[in-house]
């Protein structure tokens, strides 16, 4: 049985040198306070590098500090950043800011700095579903490793306790259904399983002949494929084998290098 060893923040930057002594492997920081502190995170980052250089660390990380600075000594280290999507409101209309995570997200991407991105949904006054999917189209465009969805399975924030599951609980309103938050919780379980869970095995072919009937080309978003082919229509794939580039739609993103064993029905 593995055993788990718990920091709190304050002692956290003492206990580095001694992480390879407890032989630990994996190091996950998602205090809020430093999520939020650039100067800490890049003290961290440089102990780990000079003491624990095998370790895997993995930083819950406020997007507003990330820089090129912070990108390149995080390239010295096992690490990856997760990024919770931050919304905002006015007059009842929910606000995200695009500009700052496709900004971000292109310095983390232009230093090969792994990360991926935490969303929520039907919790911010103002949200909706066609704006959870906007978020989750916008998301896959800036190629993160990985997406989670702390309100649809355990995952990086939920392990860390940062939000109780009363604040993540999705809230019904006059523009969020409960059918609508039913629908959201499946696509993101479909995104779960099939973009941030897959294996990474490389098949270096496009389009191929198991992929093509599936029509990729007929869809707009990342999220009308999940929708139509794994919700609509949830089937057995016991192997899918993929890699998209899709020219004609509005996201040009890349599924990369899929291949997902799949047993069971969504």
């Amino acid at each position: 049985m593995e055993k788990e060893y718990k920091f709190s923040a304050d002692e956290l930057e003492s206990q580095i040198k001694t992480l390879s002594q407890k032989g630990i492997t994996e190091l996950y920081v998602c205090d809020n306070l430093i999520s939020s502190d650039k100067k800490r995170i890049l003290a961290l980052l440089t102990k780990i590098s000079e003491y624990a250089p095998e370790v895997f660390v993995s930083f819950l990380t406020k997007a507003n500090i990330i820089d090129k600075e912070l990108a390149a000594v995080a390239t010295n280290v096992f690490c990856s950043f997760n990024i919770p999507f931050e919304c905002s409101q006015k007059n009842g209309h929910i606000l995200f800011d695009k500009k700052v995570y496709a900004s971000k997200a292109r310095v983390l991407n232009d230093f090969g700095v792994v990360f991926g991105f935490e969303l929520l949904y039907a919790v911010d006054l103002g949200d909706n579903l066609k704006a959870f999917l906007e978020r989750l189209d916008f998301a896959v465009a800036q190629y993160p490793n990985h997406l989670d969805f702390p309100q649809t399975q355990k995952t990086f924030s939920e392990n860390c306790n940062n939000e109780s599951s009363c604040e993540l609980e999705p809230k019904t309103t006059g523009i969020f259904s409960a059918k609508e938050i039913r629908y959201a919780r499946d696509v993101s379980f479909a995104c779960k399983t099939f973009y941030t869970c897959c294996s990474t095995k490389v098949i270096n072919y496009e389009f191929s002949d198991s992929f093509k009937r599936f029509n990729i080309l007929n869809f707009d978003t990342f999220s009308d494929i999940l929708f139509h082919y794994f919700i609509d229509y949830p089937c057995n794939i016991s192997l899918f084998s993929c890699r998209i580039i899709n020219q004609n739609s509005s996201w040009k993103t890349t599924f990369r290098n899929i291949m997902i064993k799949f047993s069971h029905d969504i």
